[in-house]
């Protein structure tokens, strides 16, 4: 049965109190996963995402990793750096990172990329409304969860 592969920053990371409120848990439950590994963390750059992601979709061991990706039955979600164009970032990181990204998950299945235009971010689809705390999907509450998964539903 297929898993679902979670990389990413901080709006990528499941809530500790309420771990099930994000919409990812929509996600798997509609593509009937079986299993989900989120390995995005909070202040990872975009080198280390793309690091990460390298490694789950290549197989590369690590301590406790016991799962392995299989192309074309796992799911992968990457939760980029969502504003690369912070103060002391030359564009050309900013287009090396990402592109590098594109690069790596090309040959995946079943890739998408939060920010893309399967997955628009949270404020490009309600730019009006606003989020509590910092602004980070993993700070929206459960109805803004299920309502970015039912719009994200409309666009697959």
């Amino acid at each position: 049965m297929a898993n679902l592969w979670i990389t990413g920053d901080s709006w990528g990371m499941l809530d500790k109190t309420l771990p099930d409120t994000h919409w990812v848990n929509f996600y798997k439950e509609h593509f009937n996963l079986k299993n989900m590994y989120c390995l995005a963390e909070q202040g990872l750059a975009q080198d280390m995402i793309n690091f990460t992601t390298h490694n789950v979709i290549k197989n590369r061991p690590w301590k406790g990793r016991e799962a392995t990706w299989s192309n074309y039955d796992d799911h992968l979600i990457v939760f980029p750096v969502v504003n690369p164009s912070q103060e002391g970032q030359h564009e050309l990181f900013q287009w090396r990172d990402h592109n590098h990204l594109k690069h790596i998950v090309r040959e995946v299945q079943n890739c998408n990329i939060y920010g893309g235009y399967r997955y628009p971010t949270y404020q490009e689809l309600w730019p009006d409304e606003s989020i509590k705390g910092r602004e980070q999907i993993n700070h929206l509450d459960t109805n803004k969860h299920l309502k970015y998964w039912h719009k994200v539903q409309e666009l697959m």
